[in-house]
């Protein structure tokens, strides 16, 4: 049996090296194999991508989703959670920062506006897609694209489903020329297919927050020509083969630097391995004090 080439995913770039990441807490989730709890916010991404691949694989074989069958489904997605990930890690969930019963609800409410107003404009083609493609020797690029989906003028077009509890949507047309997933997934697909997708983008929901109801909006960008295109493809695949040799290199020299000290990151809020890390908790020591210590003679 030939062994499996070793994979990087976004994920682990962006866990390492983007917005927030932090190469130690790569190292514990990539290299030690430590996981932490899933936060309900996650799960609520997860059981929405579940409802979109039914609801698009079954338009895609010419089937009809009734709201009844996508509230189900959402309902027992959310109730239910995988107890693996796709690779087979055990999974543990931590739902105590959201209101369970309240995020039910909205979410077979948005379900439901979903099948009624959403998929109907959708022409999907594929939905989460499996890409692998060569990024550095013997090492590639895995990753699930949540859909390529046909425009209405006939053109490619790669979607990231995205599912979220803020209360405004943080996905802008700014954000979508830079993002990485986004332009990676583009990317794949123009290795794998021989033509390049020219549009890419986000199919966001907004479940509502306190006294704000469900919304979708799109968000798309378009590059001007397919030229345009490959050498932007170029650019992503290159980036990401650098990032992965940082990150080959740091696992060779077993050395994981932490993020920056007082960044949102390193916090107890958003960092999983904050009880875990020499830089977390156990490194605030010092306490307030409210007059000066005198100092020693």
């Amino acid at each position: 049996m030939t062994e499996e080439r070793r994979h990087f995913s976004h994920s682990q770039l962006k866990s390492a090296l983007g917005d927030g990441g932090c190469l130690r807490a790569w190292g514990y989730r990539y290299v030690e194999g430590i996981t932490t709890p899933v936060a309900g916010r996650m799960h609520v991404g997860t059981a929405w991508d579940s409802l979109t691949r039914l609801v698009m694989d079954n338009k895609i074989s010419s089937i009809d989703t009734s709201v009844d069958e996508a509230q189900e489904l959402i309902t027992r997605r959310f109730d239910n959670p995988p107890t693996e990930s796709k690779h087979g890690v055990t999974l543990e969930y931590d739902f105590s920062d959201i209101d369970q019963d309240a995020t039910r609800d909205r979410l077979a409410s948005a379900a439901e506006l979903y099948v009624t107003d959403v998929a109907p404009t959708i022409n999907p083609i594929s939905v989460q897609r499996e890409v692998r493609v060569e990024l550095l020797g013997d090492i590639d690029l895995l990753g699930y694209v949540d859909m390529v989906e046909r425009a209405d003028d006939g053109s490619i077009v790669v979607t990231d489903n995205k599912a979220s509890m803020a209360g405004r949507s943080s996905y802008t047309p700014e954000k979508a020329t830079v993002d990485q997933q986004l332009a990676l997934y583009q990317a794949a697909i123009a290795i794998e297919d021989g033509l390049s997708p020219l549009t890419r983008g986000w199919r966001s929901l907004d479940i509502g927050y306190k006294k704000t109801i469900a919304k979708f909006s799109n968000v798309f960008v378009r590059e001007p020509s397919h030229e345009a295109a490959i050498a932007r493809n170029k650019e992503t695949m290159r980036s990401a083969a650098d990032q992965a040799t940082i990150l080959l290199a740091v696992e060779a020299a077993g050395v994981f630097p932490p993020t920056g000290r007082g960044t949102w990151k390193c916090s107890e809020r958003w960092c999983g391995y904050y009880d875990v890390c020499d830089y977390g908790r156990r490194s605030r020591t010092a306490v307030a004090v409210d007059t000066p210590i005198p100092e020693e003679d």
